[in-house]
Formats: structure tokens, C-alpha cells, sequence
């Protein structure tokens, strides 16, 4: 285990990430209270990583209880768009307004 302050891990965070990773244990503190621990990481998260899709991810993190999934999908931050029952009419809906912008 070895003990490093915020300041020294910012400015040697390389050198105690090496040492992590060869197995040690560092302890991180502010104004001398332990603060956080820094691990070597586990065999199985070594492996398996890039290989997990955002998706498993995610549903990972759902069945963990720490996110919750968007109510409504779409891009972020715009509001919703008209709903349209008909797929027929969303298409000539969207044939009207390209030409509308044709013409401008």
C-alpha cells in the first residue's frame, strides 16, 4: 500500500499508475484523510475490455440501479417532433417540407 497526497498524484500520476498496475495499492489523501483507493485492475476487466458493446453497458449499469434509461429516444436536447400514426402521411409530410425548402 502506498500513500499518495492530490498534489503528488497529479503531478506523478504515470509513475502510480505503473505501480498500480505491477500490484500495488495506492491510498490517495487530502489534508491527510484517505480519500480514495487506486487498484490494479482484475484480470477479467482486463480481457474483456473493448469487447463489451455500449449497449451491454449500459444494461449493465440499468440492472445495477445506477442510470435509468431515456423515457423518449431521439437526439438530446430537442424537444419532441409530431407524432404521426401513419407512416404514409409522416412521408408526405417530409416530401412537402423538403420541397418548401427547395423553393427558398
Amino acid at each position: 500500500m502506498i500513500l499518495a497526497n492530490v498534489k503528488d498524484l497529479k503531478s506523478r500520476l504515470n509513475r502510480y499508475l505503473r505501480l498500480a498496475e505491477g500490484g500495488k495499492v495506492i491510498v490517495v489523501t487530502r489534508r491527510g484523510k484517505v480519500i480514495a483507493e487506486v487498484h490494479p485492475a482484475s484480470e477479467q476487466g482486463r480481457r474483456s475490455r473493448g469487447k463489451r458493446s455500449i449497449e451491454t453497458v449500459m444494461m449493465s449499469l440499468v440492472e445495477q440501479g445506477l442510470v435509468d434509461l431515456p423515457a423518449r429516444t431521439g437526439p438530446v436536447g430537442l424537444k419532441p417532433g409530431i407524432r404521426v400514426k401513419n407512416a404514409r402521411t409522416a412521408l408526405e409530410l417530409l416530401d412537402q417540407m423538403n420541397e418548401e425548402r427547395k423553393r427558398r
